[in-house]
């Protein structure tokens, strides 16, 4: 997909590391947040 908009995959790349990081830090404030667990799961 990103190739049929002309997006180098160096791009793509980042922007994955950068999603997964965002989605680690969720889940490090979710477990400060709620350290018996996630009450809304």
């Amino acid at each position: 997909m990103a190739a049929a908009l002309d997006i180098p995959e160096d791009e793509v790349l980042q922007i994955e590391a950068i999603c997964l990081e965002e989605q680690q830090l969720r889940e490090k404030k979710v477990k400060l947040l709620f350290p018996g667990g996630n009450i809304f799961k």
